[in-house]
């Protein structure tokens, strides 16, 4: 059966139209069904119904003419081919057609039926070509526009020409604001933390270098201070005026199991090392210690015996009456200032004394990081440790601060309860010495999901960001010379982590510091995971939820977004049990993405907790209508919110 090709033939010259129907003969494979309208406008009318796959244009036509006929005939179908057909011998209209996008120009009375039949087919087999291309572009900008890693190009003077959402959320900035260069105010940061200069990024290495670069390690300071660590590759390209072509990956949780991963191996090279030294200088310190008490007491002998022969010396002289004796006596300890250099002696004895005492200390800290002996472990209640300890430290505490004790029911747990008391102390000393003046300090416990929750918190000076990642670390300190040895969190981590436990910090400069700690009830039982998605634009705020949502209840993951795009990015893949929403977002408001969550479409339809930090009946209304089954407002009353999630993941 032959192909039918359909022409739309625009021609007010019933003789050009003749001519073209006659030169345009049926063939062995393919058949033209040729309809023909005088006018441009009749044209654009029949091209709106469809069905046109060739057009034949004259460009002198009565109601358009020249170029302008072309332009307004290809605005209006810019994928059906058009081929000028036309009086009009100029060279240069010629070329502008074409340039503009005509298949071909063809001059009348000098076209024969081969050389049209010809045109027809190349210009069919140009935009079936361009019809591919774009459709292969369409599908690869889709791709790109799903693909988890961040894609962008950069033209010239390393301005970005196109972003994916992906660089968005791993930079946390708009497209308008990489188009706009806001990227170049950021602080980009080497593997080990120092300024990564300009000639280092992967980007400029590969234009310069003229080859690809692969997986760069990249920190990136963003404006509240946090670091997004990131591989980046880039590869030169020569197309158009791209430059480069740049994939980034957000590596930061690869980054903090890999810092979990080396506290975990230098905990344990430290307890080896701890061992060694520990060994090596007991032995010495143990006989410097006793000789030096040793030589306490002679002197306090030869004090008292000294003490003695001079007043048996002065009675005697006194009982003589012999006056030279006495002075010649008094004369002689003065020259030779016995008692400046017995007491001096006496002082620098035992300032040794509280030295060697210190050692001896810093001794058992290290024997405590290397000790690999059983705990005595039973059953004892973590309230009863606090309480004791509380006693302990005392004198430390009541003098800089008041002690608040919110302590809940706590059942008895399998645990060493002088090791924990030990936890307690070095943690509270360290508050107490963190609080300049006067201040606070906050003791709570609770039972959440086989967990005993214990919460410490202060409002010290706090400990900057810097420092933050390497207060556990042996022998870190941010204490005064003399105050401490840098052992305490060292130990209380390693306590905690034998008991199966958890220990976290949080703090801010000028405000305080707070030590969390998991220890669990029943260690032999399996926890059930359970997923949740914290959605709000306020970093802060979504992090500070989702945080606080994941100590409450440890068996809970956790994962935010910053908006409804982000939300449809992770949502398959996470599949979260509840959606904690915020209403108030860019872009997509949190009622349109409840409805999309809650649609019928959706294989995993979460439970949605609408937020606002609006109060009012309407929003409350609005948001169990697009289906929300909770409704609460800012600032989160988090007993509240822990019992509704409690009674959803039960």
């Amino acid at each position: 059966m032959n192909e039918i090709l359909h022409i739309l033939l625009v021609e007010d010259n019933p003789g050009d139209e003749d001519f073209i129907r006659e030169i345009l003969p049926e063939t062995g494979q393919v058949s033209f069904a040729i309809e023909c309208v005088p006018r441009l406008s009749e044209a654009l009318t029949r091209l709106r119904s469809g069905g046109i796959e060739v057009i034949l244009l004259d460009l002198n036509l009565p109601d358009c003419k020249g170029l302008d006929t072309f332009r307004k005939s290809r605005g209006a179908v810019p994928y059906i081919p058009i081929i000028v057909l036309t009086g009009i011998n100029d060279e240069e209209t010629a070329v502008a057609a074409v340039r503009e996008g005509a298949q071909d120009y063809l001059i009348k009375g000098q076209v024969i039926g081969n050389i049209l039949v010809r045109a027809i087919r190349y210009a069919l087999e140009r935009k079936n070509v361009e019809k591919s291309l774009r459709e292969s572009e369409e599908k690869l900008k889709t791709l790109f526009e799903i693909v988890p890693m961040g894609v962008s190009v950069l033209g010239a003077e390393r301005k970005f020409l196109y972003v994916n959402p992906a660089l968005e959320r791993i930079l946390d900035i708009s497209r308008e604001g990489l188009f706009r260069g806001d990227y170049k105010n950021r602080t980009y940061l080497r593997p080990d933390g120092t300024l990564m200069p300009a000639e280092e990024y992967a980007s400029i290495r590969a234009i310069k270098e003229q080859r690809e670069v692969h997986n760069v390690e990249t920190g990136i300071v963003k404006e509240n201070g946090t670091v997004i660590w990131t591989s980046v590759s880039a590869v030169p390209v020569a197309f158009s005026d791209w430059r480069v072509v740049i994939v980034t990956s957000d590596i930061t949780e690869r980054k903090r199991i890999e810092q979990m991963v080396l506290q975990s191996e230098k905990m344990a090279s430290i307890g080896t090392l701890a061992a060694g030294v520990a060994h090596e200088i007991n032995n010495p310190i143990g006989y410097i210690y006793s000789n030096l008490k040793t030589m306490e007491n002679y002197a306090e002998t030869l004090q008292k015996h000294l003490d003695t022969t001079k007043q048996i010396i002065i009675e005697y002289a006194r009982k003589k009456g012999d006056n030279e004796l006495l002075n010649t006596f008094e004369q002689l300890h003065t020259n030779f200032q016995i008692s400046f250099y017995f007491n001096d002696m006496m002082s620098a004895i035992r300032e040794s004394l509280e030295g060697v005492e210190k050692v001896k200390k810093i001794v058992l800290d290290l024997k405590d990081v290397s000790r690999a002996e059983k705990y005595e472990i039973k059953p004892a209640n973590i309230n009863e440790a606090i309480e004791k300890t509380l006693n302990i430290v005392w004198n430390e505490l009541k003098y800089k601060a008041e002690v608040v004790k919110d302590l809940g029911q706590l059942p008895d747990i399998e645990c060493d309860i002088q090791r924990m008391t030990q936890v307690f102390i070095n943690i509270l000393v360290n508050a107490a010495q963190a609080i300049e003046k006067q201040g606070k300090i906050t003791i709570k416990t609770y039972i959440a999901h086989n967990n005993v929750c214990i919460q410490i918190s202060d409002t010290g000076k706090g400990i900057s960001k810097s420092d933050l990642s390497r207060i556990f670390d042996a022998f870190f300190t941010t204490k005064e010379p003399g105050q401490g040895t840098g052992l305490g969190l060292t130990i209380a981590l390693k306590i905690i982590q034998e008991h199966k436990g958890t220990i976290t910090v949080s703090s801010e400069v000028g405000k305080g510091t707070t030590f969390s700690i998991l220890l669990p009830v029943e260690r032999e039982k399996p926890i059930h995971t359970h997923k949740v998605l914290v959605v709000d634009d306020d970093e802060d705020c979504r992090l500070s939820l989702a945080k606080e949502i994941q100590f409450y209840n440890p068996a809970i993951t956790t994962m935010t977004a910053k908006d409804g795009f982000e939300v449809g990015e992770m949502y398959n893949t996470f599949q979260p049990e509840v959606v904690i929403l915020d209403i108030t977002m860019p872009g997509m408001d949190g009622f349109e993405v409840c409805r999309k969550i809650t649609s019928s479409e959706m294989d995993n339809k979460a439970k949605v907790i609408m937020i606002t930090g609006y109060d009012g009946e309407d929003l409350k209304r609005k948001s169990f209508e697009a289906g929300a089954i909770q409704f609460l407002e800012k600032p989160i009353h988090l007993e509240k919110l822990f019992e509704i999630l409690d009674t959803i993941l039960s």
